[in-house]
């Protein structure tokens, strides 16, 4: 995801092992990011293994961390939502930098 005036980057990397496993890596999660609606979409109807929804939070767990986002507003111009990252057990506030 590219970074965009005022909010961060969320950035994975799925690597393919040699006997056909899938696993993903989170790169880099900001507090405050453009999630694509494709993404939210691939989270609502199972699409992926790593990727879930409950209500309004975004859960990624990946091999090395999860990270959560609530997820706000559409953006028509951005094709994707403003999120914020929260803290993955409690599922509120910001988590600290």
């Amino acid at each position: 995801m590219k970074t965009t005036a005022g909010f961060g980057v969320f950035r994975t990397t799925q690597i393919s092992d040699e006997d056909g496993t899938r696993r993903l890596r989170i790169n880099q999660a900001d507090k405050h990011v453009i999630i694509a609606a494709a993404v939210i979409e691939a989270a609502l109807f199972g699409m992926t293994k790593w990727t879930s929804m409950s209500g309004d939070v975004l859960r990624v767990e990946a091999e090395n961390r999860t990270v959560c986002y609530r997820v706000g507003e559409y953006q028509p111009e951005r094709h994707g939502h403003v999120a914020e990252r929260i803290d993955y057990r409690t599922r509120t506030g910001i988590m600290a930098e």
